[in-house]
């Protein structure tokens, strides 16, 4: 379900499993939590790193709903190959680490608009 969740969606979900049972014992549970406090915490700030925006018509500033927004390493240049899409808002987010790279904005009537991001810090 989580790739299909992220490819439809860009929503990002996973499944953390911290014990070989599948249903260990209740009172097992705050030693699992003091073990994987820290690390679980630090996994969720992930979702402070990436890049972020909110794509707008530049005549009327409007929002754009279901722009797509391609990301390309611009190292590399290697795409991500699949785009997130701008929601009614016209707001869209990525996980990214800090890099260079090239943002692309596709949307139906418009023309492509590409920009060159350095993300040097978390969102």
């Amino acid at each position: 379900m989580q790739d299909f969740n992220y490819l439809a969606t860009n929503d990002m979900e996973i499944t953390l499993e911290l014990s070989c049972e599948k249903m260990p014992e209740g009172k097992l549970l705050p030693q699992f939590w003091e073990d994987n406090k820290k690390a679980l915490m630090e996994y969720m700030f992930t979702v402070h790193s990436g890049i972020k925006g909110i794509v707008t018509d530049a005549e009327t500033k409007e929002p754009v709903f279901q722009a797509g927004v391609w990301i390309r390493n611009g190292t590399s240049k290697m795409p991500i190959r699949h785009p997130v899409t701008t929601w009614v808002l016209g707001d869209y987010y990525r996980i990214l680490p800090a890099g260079d790279y090239e943002v692309i904005v596709t949307a139906d009537g418009y023309e492509p608009v590409a920009r060159n991001v350095d993300l040097w810090y978390a969102v």
